[in-house]
């Protein structure tokens, strides 16, 4: 009985650690969408002001 926590506690601190692994991977990759949409919004807004100047250039 003496043995079981020390064969938990190693076990234990793998699975968090592939835990905060996981999490900071799926947090990467959300930052990484939000960073994609943020540019397609701005290259949209950008080209919609630019043919509106052109419109009203013309």
């Amino acid at each position: 009985s003496v043995n079981s926590p020390s064969v938990m506690l190693p076990s234990l601190i793998l699975l968090s650690s592939s835990t905060q692994e996981r999490s900071l991977i799926h947090a990467m990759s959300v930052e990484k969408a939000s960073v994609t949409s943020q540019l397609f919004v701005f290259t949209r807004e950008f080209t919609w002001e630019r043919n509106s100047l052109s419109v009203t250039c013309v």
